[in-house]
């Protein structure tokens, strides 16, 4: 087994390093520090792979769907819901970057389309009670000028504000809670460096 296929339809060659740094942060988040296990997990999951694609190229979704099951097989249910948990938060990232907005807020779209670009009825500023759009764009912007983050960092941070926003499954917010999400994701990101 020497080849992926990515999701955009590229094919690249097969890399057993990213699915032992997959499994071996999926264990950390859970207090796991054996770095040899996760390489023995990948181990596991590459011969696998060798055993059912003998005449196909995997997708990096088949990967990690047996990377799942190579998890729970060998009795490493914690880490499989940490990997799960991480993999369908990377999902809803990619949804949001290509502009795809959950079904409660796609009624709710701004008159553009715009990706990025969501109504949220009202945002309190202040003492005022207006309503105005959530814009990523904006929070990039503000990140690059007033932090001095890389447009890269900037655009990873927003849309980790932007998936908070949603999650919090709120219909009015007010711009403290905006403002202590960012703070909140910049400080995450900083103890990562």
């Amino acid at each position: 087994m020497n080849e992926v296929k990515k999701r955009d339809g590229r094919v690249v060659s097969f890399d057993k390093n990213k699915i032992t740094e997959a499994i071996f942060k999926a264990a950390k988040s859970i207090g796991g520090e054996d770095r040899y296990l996760a390489e023995d997990l990948a181990d596991s999951v590459t011969f696998y792979l060798e055993k059912q694609f003998t005449a196909k190229i995997p997708t990096v979704e088949e990967i990690q769907d047996i990377v799942e099951r190579v998890l729970i097989k060998t009795g490493h249910a914690k880490t499989a819901k940490a990997y799960i948990l991480y993999r369908e938060k990377r999902a809803r990232i990619r949804k949001l970057k290509e502009g795809v907005i959950p079904g409660e807020f796609k009624e709710e779209l701004s008159s553009d389309g715009s990706s990025g670009s969501f109504l949220l009825s009202r945002i309190k500023y202040g003492t005022k009670d207006e309503t105005f759009l959530w814009e990523r764009r904006k929070t990039v912007e503000t990140l690059i000028e007033e932090k001095g983050l890389s447009g890269n960092i900037a655009e990873l941070i927003a849309l980790e504000v932007e998936e908070a926003i949603l999650n919090l499954k709120v219909r009015e917010l007010n711009s403290s809670l905006i403002e202590d999400l960012v703070n909140s994701k910049v400080a995450e990101y900083s103890q990562r460096k």
